[in-house]
C-alpha cells in the first residue's frame, strides 16, 4: 500500500476534526430528533445548554468513548508540514493566514471527500446542503471573528479568488474556487 500523500493527510486530519465537532453535538445530546425541534438546538454555552436541556430527557455523554478515541486519532493526525507541497506554495504566494489556511483546507476537504461532505451535512441539518462558515467554526474551533475576517472582501482568500463565498456572514456559504482546486491536485 502506498505512503499517504500530503493531500491524503490533510484531508483526513479536517474530516477527523469534523467528525469530533459532530460527537460533541451528540455528547451534548443534540442530534437525536428533529434539528426544528427547540430542545435539539446545540449550544456552545454550557452554562445555557444545561438550562435549556435540563427538564428533558436528552442523552447525554453517548459518544463519550468514541470522543476519547477521536481525540487521540487527531493528536496523531496532525503535526506534518505542508510547506513543500502545493499547499504549502499556495498559502506563501498568497500570504494566507492560518485561519485562512484552515478555512481553505476545509473546503478542500469539503470538495474532495464524500465522508467530509456528509459529516458537514449532519453540522447543519436545517440548511440545504453546503459548507457555512459556521460550519467551520465548529470544525476547526476558531472563533467566529477571525473566521469572518478570513472570508470579509479584501482577506487574502476572497482576493486571490481562492474561495468563493455566497454571503459575508456567517452564514455564508464558502467552497474551494475550482482553478484553484485543480491546481492544487497538480
Amino acid at each position: 500500500m502506498a505512503e499517504p500523500t500530503w493531500l491524503d493527510r490533510v484531508v483526513t486530519e479536517v474530516r477527523l476534526h469534523a467528525e469530533a465537532a459532530l460527537l460533541r453535538r451528540l455528547n451534548a445530546g443534540s442530534g437525536f430528533a428533529d434539528a426544528r425541534s427547540a430542545s435539539q438546538i446545540y449550544l456552545r454555552d454550557e452554562g445555557a445548554l444545561a438550562r435549556l436541556a435540563g427538564g428533558t430527557l436528552r442523552p447525554q455523554g453517548t459518544h463519550k468513548k468514541a470522543a476519547e478515541e477521536l481525540a487521540k486519532a487527531i493528536a496523531a493526525a496532525g503535526g506534518h508540514d505542508t510547506r513543500a507541497t502545493r499547499l504549502g506554495t499556495l498559502s506563501k504566494r498568497l500570504a494566507i493566514d492560518p485561519i485562512g489556511g484552515g478555512l481553505m483546507v476545509t473546503a478542500l476537504a469539503y470538495a474532495l471527500d464524500l465522508d467530509m461532505r456528509e459529516i458537514v451535512h449532519a453540522l447543519a441539518p436545517r440548511r440545504k446542503p453546503a459548507l457555512y462558515v459556521e460550519t467551520c467554526v465548529d470544525i476547526l474551533g476558531l472563533p467566529a471573528p477571525d473566521m469572518l475576517a478570513a472570508i470579509a472582501p479584501g482577506s487574502p482568500l476572497r482576493r486571490n479568488r481562492v474561495v468563493v463565498t455566497g454571503g459575508d456572514g456567517l452564514e455564508a456559504e464558502v467552497s474551494l474556487h475550482p482553478a484553484v482546486l485543480a491546481w492544487l491536485l497538480g
